[in-house]
């Protein structure tokens, strides 16, 4: 297995994991990504940033994730419940 940065040539398969997860999801009766997001043009502002990520089972991309540092504006507000630190976080999301 192999871990690396995410390149342009991975936004296809990046996009089908993806999708597998919409359609898991969406089977368990959980919303999130019910919304055309995470997109196609997410995962290429993501491969671009830097942050986009890729673990390769025999050169092929078998899952994805994106790591930043950036401030999230979706954390901004937390509606039932707050935050257990006040130190900084990673936004971490990927299959």
């Amino acid at each position: 297995m192999e871990f690396r940065k995410a390149v342009e040539a991975d936004a296809n398969r990046i996009m089908n994991i993806i999708k597998q997860a919409q359609g898991y999801f969406k089977d368990q009766g959980i919303d999130q990504w019910q919304n055309n997001y995470p997109n196609f043009e997410t995962i290429q502002n993501d491969i671009s940033s830097g942050n986009g990520y890729v673990l390769l089972k025999d050169e092929n991309v078998v899952g994805t994730v994106v790591l930043s540092f950036d401030e999230d504006k979706n954390y901004a507000t937390i509606y039932n419940g707050e935050w257990i630190s006040k130190e900084k976080y990673v936004c971490y999301s990927g299959f």
